[in-house]
């Protein structure tokens, strides 16, 4: 398999580990995928400060996402297909490499994780599809645990379903591709809404 030295870290890894770019020659971004995601927290962190920009950032989300919900799925399950061994040994060791941090979140969060559980456990069983394999599952794992992270450092962001699943007009699946870490805030005014075509009624 390829392997690629990130150029902020300085750490030798695995093609999974970059995003794609295709300005480049190998077709690979120049900084790893965990160097590009601390980059954004940071300056997002100092971003967020400026009210006008927090309010942009957060129309510019809600309008792209209504508009590429199906590009997105269909992307989404293309790579899934392309990556999942790769992916699937990527999502064990950063479970090993977090260990200590997850075992303290764990602790710390106890009565609100068995009050979320408990609260969520009878709508996701119900949206769960039976056909999900272990690469989705993990997925599914891994997004909760990014924003997981990104709350240990006093972000307050949350796992949103794209589709609610129990929307008013439409309801969505507990699946990796109905999934995204979005603002607190955004999470609390979206709801449980989703756009739907009232004349198509798509």
């Amino acid at each position: 398999m390829l392997q690629k030295m990130c150029t902020k870290c300085k750490t030798e890894k695995q093609a999974i580990d970059f995003y794609a770019n295709k300005r480049m020659k190998d077709g690979l971004n120049t900084f790893c995928i965990l160097c590009h995601r601390t980059d954004n927290v940071k300056r997002k962190k100092v971003n967020r400060a400026n009210s006008g920009f927090k309010e942009k950032e957060l129309a510019w989300g809600k309008e792209y996402r209504a508009k590429n919900v199906e590009k997105r799925k269909e992307y989404m399950q293309q790579w899934r297909e392309q990556n999942k061994e790769a992916q699937l040994q990527y999502l064990k060791q950063y479970r090993i490499d977090n260990k200590e941090y997850f075992t303290k979140y764990n602790k710390d969060n106890r009565s609100r994780i068995l009050a979320h559980t408990r609260k969520r456990q009878a709508s996701l069983l119900q949206r769960t599809p039976p056909w999900l394999d272990r690469m989705s599952f993990a997925e599914i794992e891994f997004t909760y645990e990014y924003c997981g992270a990104l709350r240990s450092i006093g972000l307050k962001y949350e796992v949103d379903h794209i589709v609610p699943l129990q929307g008013n007009a439409v309801s969505g699946l507990h699946v990796p591709w109905n999934l995204q870490v979005i603002s607190e805030s955004e999470n609390r005014s979206k709801a449980n809404s989703f756009p739907v075509n009232t004349v198509t009624g798509a």
